[in-house]
């Protein structure tokens, strides 16, 4: 004997995190229709479960640099060794804590002026740059939130007509990079 099948029935389904219910079918089978009996029983029971699936954070997002302002730095000329000079912030939207760690790299200097290009190690990049947390600043010494640039052993000349174009890395764990180009010189730009 065939199975007897059931009326199928349309319950809500939630669908994500929104308040929006789906329809859903749902199709119940009797495999043994001698125990559909009304005379012997009136109403039978069928057991529904809940299925809740969580989602794992993966590292699918690169840090994205945020700017603040324009990236143009001006550095006075003869500014001493050591001195902070410009600061770029990145934050990765991930959301696990491991996926969100950012470290920042000085990738190219190169300086562009009126006798031609030069590549250029004017600025260090950080002796440990890994940002735990989802911004950064550029420094030579960790700081909680905040890294900045220092100027290595060399200064900038006054003689040189030009302008420093400093490529930034962010990247996070698993590889994924951003890049973003500061220009740093000794004259405001619109002057």
């Amino acid at each position: 004997m065939d199975p007897i099948k059931m009326r199928s029935l349309s319950v809500p389904v939630l669908i994500g995190d929104s308040p929006r219910l789906g329809d859903s079918s749902v199709q119940v089978t009797i495999k043994d229709p001698d125990t559909v009996d009304y005379e012997t029983k009136k109403v039978m029971s069928v057991q529904v479960w809940i299925v809740t699936i969580n989602i794992v954070d993966i590292n699918d997002n690169a840090p994205e640099f945020i700017i603040l302002q324009e990236f143009y730095v001006v550095v006075i000329e003869k500014v001493e060794v050591g001195t902070s000079v410009a600061k770029v912030y990145a934050k990765d939207r991930d959301i696990e804590q491991n996926n969100r760690k950012t470290t920042f790299e000085i990738t190219k200097v190169v300086f562009i002026g009126s006798e031609g290009n030069s590549t250029e190690s004017l600025f260090l990049t950080a002796d440990s740059p890994t940002q735990e947390d989802a911004e950064g600043i550029f420094t030579t010494h960790i700081r909680e939130e905040i890294k900045i640039w220092k100027l290595s052993q060399m200064t900038l000349d006054n003689n040189k007509r030009g302008k420093f174009m400093v490529e930034v890395q962010a990247s996070n764990p698993d590889g994924l990079i951003s890049t973003s180009v500061v220009e740093v010189g000794h004259f405001h730009p619109y002057n």
